[in-house]
Formats: structure tokens, C-alpha cells, sequence
């Protein structure tokens, strides 16, 4: 996942998840393709949400040290 400027994305797939972060670290992410990811970034630069895609997910990034 690459987090810039308040934009968000990462590979899902064969499709890109992309969308924007809010100032209070909320994250919404979609690929144009029906698949959305809504979750939140907390203080530990953890990124956990649920993911829709026909079927639902609870997917979690770390940042690398």
C-alpha cells in the first residue's frame, strides 16, 4: 500500500484499489470494479478495514520498519 498526499492505493488482484485518507485517518478505497474498502489508519501507521467484493474481507497493513 502506498499512502501519498492523502491518496491511498494498493494492488488487489489484477485491479488497483485507490481512494483517499481523511485528516482523522479515515480510508476509503475502490476499483471502479465494485470492490470497496472502507477502514481507518491508526497511530501505529495501521491500516485495518473490511473489504467488499462479492464477498467481504478484514484485511490489515503494517508499515515496515
Amino acid at each position: 500500500m502506498t499512502i501519498s498526499q492523502g491518496q491511498a492505493q494498493v494492488k488487489w488482484g489484477d485491479r488497483m484499489l485507490e481512494g483517499s485518507v481523511t485528516p482523522q485517518g479515515g480510508l476509503t478505497m475502490r476499483t471502479g470494479y465494485g470492490h470497496r474498502f472502507d477502514g481507518r489508519i491508526d497511530n501505529q501507521n495501521t491500516v485495518t478495514g473490511r473489504m467488499t467484493a462479492g464477498c467481504a474481507y478484514i484485511l490489515t497493513w503494517r508499515k515496515a520498519p
